[in-house]
Parts: C-alpha cells; sequence; structure tokens
C-alpha cells in the first residue's frame, strides 16, 4: 500500500508505481521491503518510506536494480519515477542478458515458498 493512500490523500496511477517496486523487491530478494508484526509500525515505516536492502541478500543484486527500485519507492508521488521513466530505467533496458542468466532466483523463492507457510500456518 502506497504512502498516500495511508495518508488517505488523493492518489493515481502513482500507487502503482510504488507497487511495482514492492514487487520488484519481493522478486529479487523473497521478503517485502516493509514487514512489521505490529501493523501501526508497519504503516509508519511506509509512510516514512523506511526499508533498507540487507548486504546478505542483496550482495549480489546490481545497483541498477537497486536504483530502479530506490526511485519507486518514494513516498512523494510527485518525485516518483513514472511508469514511461521505469520503462526507460537502465535496468529495464540495458542489463546485461548474460550476466542475468548466471543469477540465480532460487533463494529468492525458497524466502517466499518460507513466507507462504508461515502465513498458512497463521491462517490456520
Amino acid at each position: 500500500m502506497a504512502p498516500e493512500i495511508l495518508k488517505n490523500h488523493p492518489h493515481d496511477e502513482s500507487v502503482d508505481m510504488w507497487s511495482v517496486g514492492v514487487i520488484m523487491y519481493v522478486l529479487l530478494v523473497g521478503y517485502a521491503p516493509f514487514m512489521e508484526e505490529n501493523q501501526k509500525v508497519l504503516f509508519r515505516k511506509i509512510r516514512m518510506g523506511t526499508y533498507e536492502f540487507y548486504e546478505e541478500d542483496w550482495s549480489d543484486i546490481s545497483s541498477s536494480a537497486k536504483e530502479l527500485i530506490q526511485s519507486l519507492l518514494v513516498v512523494d508521488p510527485i518525485h516518483r519515477m513514472t511508469v514511461g521513466e521505469a520503462l526507460r530505467h537502465p535496468w529495464i533496458l540495458h542489463e546485461d542478458d548474460e550476466m542475468l542468466s548466471r543469477n540465480s532466483l532460487m533463494g529468492s523463492l525458497g524466502e517466499i515458498r518460507k513466507y507462504m507457510e508461515i502465513a498458512q500456518v497463521s491462517d490456520d
């Protein structure tokens, strides 16, 4: 959920770009950039845009991918990257295909599976 929704501010398609940033983050490392058990703390982190690229998980992720995510997870929607800007970003256009093919996403897939198992247990 984008910060402007939590703040009950008018919003437009820029909330979708926030979501793209969250989804990219999850796909690359297997967990969300904003995670807290306490909803109040979680919403505060989202409103403030407080997240980290943990070295142990992000060391093999390109700086270009991180820069794209940082440009999408911008609290102020006026300064958030637009869809056109994102589609022209170097990570989308020019990332080295050979280098990408060597990167395994099995670690993030494993993290997603763990998260899904935990979510299923808590629903039971």
